[in-house]
């Protein structure tokens, strides 16, 4: 008897491990998604990222310096690395510096002169956040220099597009300037035992680049400019390279 009884559980839960399989079984052309950290688009990364509680990365936005990756909880953080930078001076306010000067992104009076600088940085590849709604975004750039021991301010300012960056001069870039959107006091002079550092910008980069979401624009022009363009001890330089736009937004 106890045997018979044993061959019926066992049918039993033969049974039911069929009808599980085919109750929960992926429906036909909906296979599961791989629980892989990188996936070839960013829906797809998505999937992947909510089914299997991970962070996916977007293969289809991933470049030299850029990247995107999805989190579990359906946000993304978009890294955008790729931009266009040029820089103006008030010493020469007809000439364009696209292609000289290029050592570092300058901002402020020059130590020792009259000459005020003015840089503009386009991050470009904005695609990915077109209509979305923006949680938050920041501008990170390197100082290496500031012509102050003591902190400093320098200011981040929202711009007009830059278009024509191998044309921009002084002159003709008076008019760019819309809103200022944030404003850190630093310092990075290696006399004074202080080295360069990364410098993050936050404040009103997100709505800013809610703005240009909201637009659906594909890039976005920042200003670096100082807060006293006469006080020759907030002049400082940014590295060239490096600078990078986060911007965190809701996928879903």
């Amino acid at each position: 008897m106890t045997s018979v009884w044993k061959k019926s559980a066992q049918s039993l839960l033969a049974v039911a491990a069929v009808a599980a399989s085919v109750l929960f079984a992926p429906a036909a052309g909906h296979a599961a998604p791989s629980c892989s950290p990188v996936a070839p688009t960013e829906a797809a990364a998505a999937a992947a990222a909510k089914a299997c509680g991970i962070t996916v990365e977007a293969l289809d936005h991933r470049f030299a310096t850029s990247s995107l990756q999805v989190q579990a909880d359906g946000t993304a953080v978009l890294y955008v690395s790729t931009y266009a930078w040029t820089q103006v001076s008030s010493g020469y306010p007809t000439t364009s510096f696209w292609t000289t000067n290029r050592d570092a992104m300058r901002s402020g009076r020059e130590y020792g002169t009259t000459r005020a600088w003015r840089s503009f940085v386009r991050f470009d590849g904005l695609a990915p956040v077109a209509g979305t709604q923006i949680l938050n975004a920041t501008v990170t750039l390197t100082l290496n220099h500031s012509a102050s021991c003591a902190a400093t301010p320098v200011d981040l300012w929202k711009t007009q597009d830059l278009t024509t960056p191998a044309t921009t001069t002084w002159a003709n870039s008076l008019g760019y300037w819309q809103t200022k959107v944030a404003s850190v006091s630093t310092a990075a002079n290696t006399t004074c035992g202080s080295a360069p550092h990364a410098v993050t910008f936050s404040g009103g980069v997100t709505n800013a680049v809610q703005q240009k979401a909201a637009g659906g624009g594909a890039d976005i022009t920042f200003g670096l400019r100082a807060l006293d363009e006469n006080d020759q001890l907030q002049w400082k330089k940014f590295a060239p390279t490096g600078a990078f736009l986060e911007i965190w937004y809701q996928t879903a």
